[in-house]
């Protein structure tokens, strides 16, 4: 029996990618797995009183605070002293940096390497800063799980991890394509919703139909600038009706700002069913990212009935297929237009677009996904 250590801190009130996935692992490890012991390690928050009274019926997990904090300087120093204290004898996270200092064996869930391998998002300075930090943790880690093989082979080139010698056991066999799952729809996702229906929703928001959604974060690699550009393009060539909605993106976004495009409107954080419900209605989900360590969304889009258009890069492939998006050239403007009008002028395109990528969704699910892991964690 082992006493296992999961890093729960990374889960908040507002869902976010990591923390999502995360929440999405919790009870699907501790419903697989009962002969270890978890300690679920959070911050002393409303969190931490909702997880500690959620998981009080399992006999094999503990939920416990600590006070180091994700991706605080003072947690490089306090964390390693709270994770002895705690007797644990493996600790999984998916925060780099700190981790190599508590002496208990750890793994390491790696969602990207982005911030070391796009020089023109991130300065010099914290390039090389986070050079260093991860290819240090990621070499002492037992294992590192990484959703798809392109953050492997990117993990493999950028850090140039080799083949493991007597200094560092780590070599390329240690790093593990895990994959994640897809989040349940909104019916089952936030029953206590009451205004829940497309209608109240779109209400709340002033959204006006036909429209096209994207859902994510408005950090320099998702390109918002590029998407706004874009779809600017797209209306005064084609002159039609639809409009843009960003979900997740600060509704203060400086691109929507400066253009200042009423048929461009940013929500900030929606709840899930809110999500979901929007995907269902929308025309496409469109997404010009220049780079991504998965993509969550697109599965979540085609899950809730509605197309995607997304950029042409190798993570976006490997989860939806050849067939299953319309790929674009996220640098091209008056190409991917042209592609939002096809979907928007045409529903046999459309449904046809839906009916090939549902294909894939088969291929993921956070009860693989926790299996996957476990096989290491024990």
């Amino acid at each position: 029996m082992k006493y296992i250590g999961i890093d729960c801190r990374g889960i908040e009130e507002k869902q976010t990618g990591i923390g999502n996935y995360t929440k999405s692992l919790l009870s699907e490890i501790v419903k697989e797995d009962k002969n270890n012991i978890y300690y679920l390690i959070f911050n002393q928050n409303n969190i931490f009183l909702k997880y500690k009274e959620q998981y009080t019926k399992y006999k094999n997990v503990k939920v416990v605070s600590i006070f180091s904090k994700r991706q605080n300087p003072l947690s490089e120093i306090t964390l390693a002293f709270e994770l002895r204290g705690l007797k644990i004898d493996l600790f999984w996270t998916d925060i780099w940096g700190s981790v190599y200092y508590h002496g208990v064996d750890y793994v390491l869930s790696l969602h990207d390497i982005i911030g070391v391998k796009r020089k023109d998002f991130v300065s010099l300075k914290y390039r090389i800063y986070n050079l260093f930090h991860l290819k240090w943790t990621v070499k002492h880690a037992s294992f590192v799980f990484v959703p798809t093989k392109a953050v492997k082979d990117d993990i493999i080139k950028y850090l140039k991890i080799r083949k493991g010698s007597r200094l560092h056991r780590f070599g390329p066999k240690r790093i593990k394509v895990t994959g994640e799952g897809l989040t349940r729809l909104r019916s089952s996702v936030d029953p206590e919703l009451d205004n829940g229906t497309f209608e109240n929703i779109s209400k709340k928001y002033g959204i006006k139909n036909p429209y096209f959604i994207y859902v994510g974060n408005d950090r320099p690699h998702k390109n918002i600038e590029g998407l706004v550009k874009t779809f600017i393009s797209f209306k005064k060539k084609y002159k039609n009706g639809a409009h843009l909605i960003l979900c997740g993106v600060p509704r203060n976004n400086k691109y929507i700002k400066k253009r200042n495009k009423s048929y461009i409107e940013a929500l900030g954080y929606v709840s899930e069913s809110e999500k979901f419900a929007l995907l269902e209605h929308a025309v496409a989900f469109v997404t010009l990212s220049f780079d991504e360590g998965f993509g969550l969304p697109l599965l979540e889009a085609t899950a809730s009935g509605c197309p995607v258009v997304c950029s042409d890069i190798p993570v976006f492939r490997e989860i939806m297929g050849d067939s299953g998006a319309i790929f674009v050239d996220p640098y091209r403007v008056r190409p991917v237009a042209k592609s939002l009008n096809l979907l928007y002028s045409d529903n046999i395109k459309r449904d046809d677009l839906v009916k090939e990528a549902k294909k894939n969704l088969k291929r993921f699910s956070w009860t693989k996904t926790a299996k996957r892991i476990l096989k290491y964690l024990r």
